[in-house]
């Protein structure tokens, strides 16, 4: 979950160590016994539009700068009764730079220099240090207003909507997953502002209040990256997570069942890659002392953090949301464009960067990733998806480079 700009291709794929900031442990620890700094959240009354389909979806904002929608996306829009909407702004990736409240609202990020935010994360097209001044990519009131929507301006919280899942729970109260990096942002922006530290906590109490959710309902995963790469939200508290440990069975599983015949050769190579890992090997057309021979060590389409990523998600949201863990990442092996004997793990298929809704008909549907032929991988997703009451599931993203469907655009209600 390509990028207009090709310095932004790896964006997504730069990450920090998932687990506890320095930093803000700092500012903890510092925040000693004075603890009258940050009143307690009040919920004011429209929360963010929520991303697992317990709304209906009325429109999906995004950008034509970088080309125009599909005439696959525009057709599956169109049978949920969806309208694409243009945002005038040239950036591909609306969705990490527009949020919508569940009232039709253009909900803008909090005015944070963009110094605070350097090392949370944050991909390079939405804070950009290219020459050394950091340049933050962000929507403005004059952009609501061009769209003819009511706006509001966050306080203290500045986040990527790649790094936000919203929604419901089953008592009907809003949710949002986050990573540590608004938290920690929202202490650094109070400290600068104030004067003081503050707890994390209190920082904690501060991107709620923004959100619109209570506070036991803003989970923090102590996660890096973008949480919409292997989640997807359903409806009634449900979310489905990434289990890449449990691919090869689900692969085994769908040759099993006898899949078209021009897929099983991808399929079956595609489980030797998650069972045995990869080889890479010198070039034929390397000296002859190293041709053909082992170039490091074995190579895998998941790893540790993977696993450990997913885990904090799950730890994050224990008790409170129902999580179902399912592969829905799935890597080959591919060839590069200028050589025949060069192979690399290709990351082109991701069925969790797409998007759930529902129609006016009370379906709830989700829009995803294709994966350019496997046709049997795509009705096991349905298939998932359906069991859980997404009964309408649409194949017309293209995922590479990190960032696919999700990425592109933002829904609202109104």
């Amino acid at each position: 979950m390509k990028r207009a700009f090709a310095s932004l291709l790896v964006a997504f794929l730069l990450v920090r160590p998932a687990f506890a900031s320095p930093a803000l442990e700092r500012l903890s620890s510092l925040a000693g016994t004075d603890s009258a700094a940050v009143p307690a959240a009040v919920l004011p009354p429209a929360p963010l539009f929520p991303e697992d389909g317990s709304v209906p979806m009325r429109a999906w904002y995004t950008s034509f700068a970088g080309g125009h929608p599909s005439p696959l996306l525009r057709s599956a829009l169109e049978k949920e009764g969806v309208e694409l909407r243009e945002i005038g702004f040239s950036y591909d990736w609306i969705q990490d730079i527009a949020l919508f409240g569940s009232d039709g609202s253009l909900v803008l990020q909090a005015e944070v220099p963009g110094d605070i935010l350097e090392g949370l994360g944050l991909t390079m097209g939405v804070l950009s240090t290219e020459d050394g001044f950091p340049r933050l990519t962000a929507l403005s009131a004059e952009d609501a207003e061009s769209l003819g929507v009511p706006y509001r301006r966050m306080e203290w919280t500045f986040l990527e909507g790649g790094g936000l899942i919203s929604g419901t729970i089953p008592d009907g109260s809003p949710y949002a997953i986050v990573t540590r990096s608004p938290v920690e942002g929202a202490a650094r922006l109070y400290q600068r502002r104030k004067g003081r530290a503050i707890s994390e906590a209190e920082a904690r109490d501060l991107v709620a209040r923004d959100l619109r959710v209570p506070g036991e309902n803003l989970f923090v995963a102590d996660a890096s990256g973008h949480l919409d790469l292997v989640v997807t939200p359903l409806p009634g508290g449900v979310i489905v997570l990434s289990d890449p440990s449990a691919t090869p069975a689900a692969l085994r599983e769908i040759l099993a069942a006898g899949p078209p015949p021009g897929e099983k050769p991808r399929l079956e190579s595609m489980l030797e890659l998650y069972e045995k890992g990869w080889q890479p090997l010198y070039s034929a057309n390397a000296p002859a002392s190293i041709a053909g021979k082992p170039m490091g060590p074995r190579r895998h389409p998941y790893d540790k953090y993977d696993l450990r990523k997913a885990d904090n998600i799950a730890a994050a949201v224990e008790g409170r949301l129902r999580v179902v863990r399912a592969p829905g990442v799935f890597k080959e092996l591919e060839t590069y464009a200028n050589s025949s004997d060069s192979f690399y793990i290709a990351d082109r298929i991701n069925f969790f960067n797409g998007f759930t809704g529902m129609n006016a008909r009370g379906e709830v549907f989700q829009m995803t990733n294709s994966t350019r032929g496997l046709a049997s991988l795509e009705n096991y997703w349905a298939a998932l998806l359906g069991k859980h009451g997404a009964g309408r599931v649409h194949f017309p993203g293209s995922y590479g480079h990190g960032a696919g469907l999700d990425c592109r655009g933002a829904p609202s209600g109104r």
